[in-house]
């Protein structure tokens, strides 16, 4: 089985200047990952990993600035109705050059949820040339399940703010980009998970944000939904809704939002299938996925670790096999840009 190769165009020669910047990127990676599962190795301030800390040993959300220097959110736990969950995200800049974290900002104490009932959910974070971080948080929210009589928590809504790191001040509220609402007892009713949340930033400062809304009771029920800011990304428009329509035991993740030759933005993601993992391409005005790589056919477990676009606007993204070993690199500069694979 030839799990490194795809059934797209013929294969075209990689500019050289492009094929480092995928390399540099894949390095900045790892770079990232080491930190990710391996923070203690730097220089932390100790209430960050101190005795009987509170935070996960992770960040769950990292940006990186135009000078390098990176923001990570940390989960902190608490108990909250029903057991335990994420109460507060603390957001700490870390400077590579001098190894030091700095602590900036709690998330709760502009959002100010309760901490109990209401409480967080998954983050992502993105800060823009001027120094301004972006900031799309989900909302849990909990019910009680009438029929054994515990609480139980649900996406209540996923929410966008701005945090400004020069002035060290919020810039206006947050504000909601989708709510849902549920009663005690209503967790048969259709509801849906916030989930994968990527954002990206044009020329204009608006910010275009892509997530997964997957229904809670009914994982097959699952959509990729973008959205666009205006007004300083203080409104929101729905730019489209698509069904995915994945059979019974698929379930899919956005890896990466990335400008294109359009001006635009494409959504990278995969479906993990019975037999193994496809990736697709979603280009403006998302409605038709591409498939790039073809793993279900082939049991291939394909996934997505690194993308960079070059001055044409053409992605290229680094891909590994999980399930049978092997790397490369796809990218849509054949003909009429169709995706080809190297090696």
């Amino acid at each position: 089985m030839d799990c490194t190769k795809s059934t797209v165009s013929r294969q075209q020669k990689i500019d050289f200047f492009t094929l480092m910047r995928v390399f540099l990127f894949m390095f900045s990676a790892i770079l990232l990952t080491f930190i990710y599962y391996n923070p203690v190795k730097a220089s932390v301030t100790s209430d960050i990993y101190g005795s009987g800390s509170s935070y996960y040993g992770s960040p769950m959300a990292i940006t990186k600035a135009s000078n390098g220097d990176m923001y990570c959110a940390f989960a902190v736990q608490g108990n909250v109705k029903g057991g335990s969950g994420t109460i507060d995200y603390k957001i700490y800049k870390y400077v590579p050059s001098t190894n030091i974290w700095t602590s900036i900002v709690s998330l709760n104490s502009k959002v100010g949820l309760n901490q109990d009932s209401d409480y967080y959910d998954g983050i992502s974070m993105l800060i823009d040339s001027s120094g301004i971080l972006n900031i799309a948080v989900v909302e849990n929210g909990t019910v009680l399940n009438t029929d054994n009589h515990l609480y139980c928590k649900y996406n209540k809504g996923l929410c966008f703010g701005k945090y400004n790191t020069n002035s060290g001040t919020w810039d206006g509220s947050f504000n909601a980009i989708e709510t849902q609402a549920l009663s005690d007892g209503s967790l048969s009713v259709t509801h849906y998970q916030y989930e994968y949340t990527k954002m990206q930033i044009n020329a204009s400062g608006n910010i275009t944000l892509a997530y997964i809304k997957r229904n809670s009771n009914n994982t097959s029920d699952s959509y990729i939904v973008v959205k666009s800011g205006a007004n300083s990304n203080s409104t929101w428009s729905q730019v489209k809704e698509l069904p995915l329509n994945l059979s019974s035991g698929e379930s899919v993740s956005i890896k990466y939002l990335v400008s294109d030759a359009l001006g635009k933005f494409s959504i990278i993601y995969t479906i993990t299938r019975s037999n193994g993992n496809d990736v697709y391409a979603l280009a403006y005005p998302y409605d038709n996925p591409n498939q790039i790589l073809d793993g279900s056919t082939k049991g291939c477990g394909y996934d997505i670790y690194g993308a960079v676009t070059n001055s044409a606007g053409n992605i290229y993204l680094a891909y590994t096999d999980s399930l049978n070993g092997g790397n490369g690199i796809v990218f849509n500069t054949g003909d009429d840009g169709a995706w080809v694979t190297s090696p």
